[in-house]
């Protein structure tokens, strides 16, 4: 509306995952079916509707329908959003909602981005908006989540910085500065049931604590963060967590350059980490000179643990262990 109204006031226009109308319809076959709406209007705003089976996270974000931080996150965001009377309302004019009239009036430069598997709004409605919005440019992106700020979204970051500046960094040629943790769980076997429950419980701790995990061949955790006192943060819960599962674990943290979109464990920063994973005690966090001399003033206490040879570095190096 305010694109095709306003055009002097809007310089682009991005839609993520949008549509011109929500409702299926004769002439708008791509739309969700009025049996499903009613079902969503019914019991949606319902506080018992997972327990009744209408669960929306499975639709709107199924990467981390099973992430429970995420999910008390969306519950209470919502909760404070309105009350399920107001709430109710206010869907029920987004989903009757139609604006195909004002799409060829659209005069504005326009990028429509849609995941080509989203299960909350089927692909149809991002290529109904690029055909019916003149000279659009469509791009369809991986993924199944409606909501475009949880998953992996750094191609829909990248497809949106090139539409805006005409170019894109070069990730790749430089690094970046990253927090490394590394875990190797004592005497945890390869395979079978308690291994999957130990990386379901890690991978929880890391989705709480914004983590990428990185996929390393020698050790069972290796993660990188943007923060060091988050990166911490989340090595101690890991060490509770495998507590829990009746193991102890050794965890080690540095902080190094990285390469930007690194989906493996190759490089110095890596090698560092997992080598100060190797020195500390089981059931301890260890962490290197550069990630104490960061985290000072974060509440994080630490006890020095002497001087290390590490065979990726030269010299010695000073660790410490995260007090509890």
């Amino acid at each position: 509306m305010l694109a095709a109204t306003h055009p002097d006031r809007v310089a682009s226009l991005i839609i993520v995952n949008g549509t011109a109308r929500i409702a299926r319809h004769d002439d708008y076959p791509v739309g969700v079916p009025k049996r499903a709406l009613d079902r969503f209007l019914e019991l949606n705003f319902e506080p018992d509707a997972v327990e009744r089976g209408y669960d929306s996270l499975e639709f709107f974000a199924p990467s981390v329908v099973r992430d429970d931080a995420f999910r008390e996150w969306w519950t209470r965001a919502g909760n404070r959003g309105a009350g399920p009377a107001t709430a109710k309302l206010i869907d029920r004019v987004r989903l009757g909602a139609d604006v195909r009239a004002l799409l060829p009036l659209v005069r504005v430069p326009t990028l429509v981005l849609h995941c080509r598997d989203n299960a909350a709004l089927g692909v149809g409605h991002g290529r109904y908006l690029a055909e019916h919005i003149p000279n659009a440019t469509y791009v369809e992106l991986p993924g199944a989540d409606d909501l475009y700020w949880v998953g992996d979204n750094r191609l829909m970051l990248d497809e949106i910085e090139q539409f805006l500046s005409g170019d894109t960094h070069d990730r790749e040629s430089g690094g970046v500065l990253a927090t490394v943790v590394c875990a190797d769980i004592v005497g945890l076997s390869a395979l079978g049931e308690v291994r999957e429950r130990c990386d379901e419980a890690v991978r929880r701790q890391l989705r709480r604590f914004q983590g990428r995990e990185i996929r390393t061949t020698y050790h069972d955790v290796m993660a990188t963060f943007d923060g060091p006192a988050r990166a911490v943060s989340c090595a101690r819960f890991i060490r509770d967590a495998v507590v829990e599962l009746g193991f102890q674990v050794r965890i080690g943290v540095h902080i190094g350059a990285v390469a930007a979109h690194a989906d493996n464990d190759d490089g110095v920063a890596f090698e560092l980490a997992a080598q100060v994973a190797a020195v500390a005690d089981p059931g301890e966090v260890l962490v290197s000179r550069t990630v104490v001399d960061v985290i000072v003033g974060s509440g994080i206490e630490t006890a020095n643990r002497g001087e290390h040879v590490l065979t990726s570095a030269s010299g010695r190096w000073q660790l410490f262990a995260v007090r509890d």
